[in-house]
């Protein structure tokens, strides 16, 4: 089975230790939350499997590099793209064909209920259908990410999991 996770991991920027000796084993298919308050680092953290946060000591267990999706604290879009250009975006910029990336979006857009607003751009969208086009948490699979799981990943990592998802 792949290992997702971190295995006493420090990151340090310039002087300042912002995470220190940090291990969590994570199941694939199992809900896991970073909890803590603003500063503790759990973005710093989950930036580290995603490649932009290298850690000064410790493993970073990613799995296939293209078996993880990343949801950041802001819903993600493009404000002057429509709903369905964002996620055919996503979905061509993560390598999937214009087929495959046209039936994903479609799929994605009545999974989350945003059918109707396929069409709308992105800035006319209320906040909640804007952590819609992020964030989607079907009943049939764990949480997913509209953006982040056009292809499908294994494992998926949100900045803020609960603002309004």
């Amino acid at each position: 089975m792949t290992r997702y996770g971190f295995e006493a991991v420090t990151v340090t920027f310039g002087g300042t230790t912002a995470v220190h000796d940090f291990t969590l084993d994570i199941r694939p298919g199992v809900v896991t939350a970073l909890v803590g308050g603003d500063g503790a680092g759990k973005t710093t953290l989950l930036r580290c499997p995603a490649g932009r946060v290298a850690p000064a000591q410790g493993r970073v267990h990613t799995g296939p590099l293209r078996a993880t999706g990343m949801l950041a604290a802001d819903p993600p879009g493009y404000g002057d793209l429509t709903v369905t250009e964002n996620l055919t975006f996503a979905a061509r910029v993560r390598g999937l064909d214009r087929a495959t990336a046209r039936d994903r979006t479609a799929a994605l857009l009545d999974a989350t209920g945003l059918a109707d607003a396929a069409g709308r751009l992105t800035d006319r969208l209320s906040g909640g259908m804007r952590r819609k086009l992020g964030s989607r948490s079907r009943p049939s699979t764990s949480r997913t990410c509209c953006c982040s799981t056009s292809r499908r990943p294994a494992s998926t990592r949100s900045a803020a999991p609960t603002c309004g998802a």
